[in-house]
């Protein structure tokens, strides 16, 4: 891949600029659950593209940061949310965050043991 971007004549971003399009996909995707969650009114719906979010994350070894970082768009989101009153939208991102905050600690967990170093 990087051979065919050599090729064609694509600069490579800098760094803080890849970093911030990893954050702004993450939280298109969160925003994609909670309006497919908006839409459907099930939680079952936006717990199974996060749970395959999850599974994507740790085979294709994304980043934890990520999943922290949609998880407090998700905490972010409650409060402004709770203003329509809405309890069942309210428990409904409850789970999601739980379900990040479990994906995200898993991802962790794979990345320092994968990493070689001793932290202890």
């Amino acid at each position: 891949m990087k051979a065919i971007k050599q090729f064609i004549g694509m600069p490579r971003l800098p760094r803080t600029i890849r970093a911030w399009l990893k954050v702004m996909a993450a939280g298109l995707v969160v925003v994609a659950v909670v309006i497919v969650g908006l839409f459907f009114r099930y939680a079952e719906i936006g717990t199974y593209l996060i749970a395959a979010y999850g599974v994507a994350a740790i085979l294709l070894k994304i980043s934890s940061e990520i999943s922290f970082k949609m998880l407090l768009i998700v905490i972010g989101c409650m409060p402004v949310l709770s203003l329509r009153s809405d309890d069942e939208l309210i428990a409904t991102l409850s789970v999601y965050a739980l379900l990040l905050l479990m994906i995200g600690t898993i991802s962790l967990v794979i990345e320092q043991a994968t990493s070689g170093k001793k932290y202890i």
